[in-house]
């Protein structure tokens, strides 16, 4: 009989992807119909919404025997994007799609990926920083005799290494900064509503909160688990000649 893994629970979350990300969806197909602008925004996330559990659940029935925990890793970050759907990506669609000025889509735009791009790059750092000043790798994988095993338990071990941690509060700062003074920016230009209605007001809240969610989610999800389950696995894989396994 073979045991249970994480790996067991993507169907379920394959499901909740679908149900949450539906909620984007319609608020996207709303808005932008209220816009009178592009319809890129719900159609890229009615997209998301179907391929993203489309592919975990494939991933689960070609990986449920195998256990390989690169492929896992993969599957949470691709079933993972729902949720950054609903919680961090108004920031992306409004600069992006609603009709404001050219001046304010750009410098939105560069600002706001300047922001994310950075933080990626230090939580990624910071975790590359941790794995050695802890010597993680010896604690999370196990060698073994014809496979390296990844216990339940490094699930554990993982999720208690901060991110970018206490130490770079102001960054955290500056994140939560960026947001509202391109909302000033935005607010102040005139130009910004001369292309047509629509619920501006409303997106530029969820655009100065989404912009940090993002940041947070990053860290916390998508760079964490790429990490520690996708780069060391891969790495160990090109290392040894054996594969990385989940709970043997």
């Amino acid at each position: 009989m073979i045991e249970k893994t994480r790996i067991d629970g993507h169907l379920l979350g394959a499901g909740i992807g679908i149900v949450i990300g539906a909620i984007p969806v319609v608020i996207y197909w709303f808005s932008f119909s209220a816009f009178g602008s592009s319809t890129l925004p719900w159609k890229i996330s009615f997209a998301v919404e179907v391929l993203c559990p489309i592919f975990v659940c494939v991933s689960y029935f070609f990986n449920k025997k195998a256990r390989r925990l690169v492929w896992a890793g993969v599957a949470v970050c691709v079933g993972f994007l729902p949720t950054w759907l609903l919680m961090g990506s108004y920031w992306v669609f409004y600069f992006g799609f609603a009709p404001i000025s050219f001046e304010i889509r750009v410098v939105a735009l560069i600002v706001c990926s300047t922001v994310v791009i950075g933080w990626t790059w230090l939580a990624w750092r910071t975790y590359a920083r941790e794995t050695r000043r802890l010597g993680l790798v010896g604690k999370i994988f196990e060698i073994k005799p014809g496979y390296i095993d990844y216990a339940d338990e490094s699930d554990a071990v993982i999720g208690a290494v901060e991110g970018p941690g206490s130490s770079i509060a102001i960054p955290y700062w500056l994140v939560s900064a960026v947001a509202p003074l391109l909302v000033g920016y935005a607010m102040f230009s005139g130009r910004m509503f001369d292309k047509g209605s629509g619920p501006h007001g409303v997106f530029i809240i969820f655009s100065a909160f989404s912009l940090p969610i993002t940041c947070w989610i990053i860290s916390k999800i998508f760079v964490r688990f790429a990490y520690f389950h996708i780069y060391l696995p891969f790495r160990l894989e090109r290392e040894t000649g054996k594969k990385v396994l989940f709970g043997q």
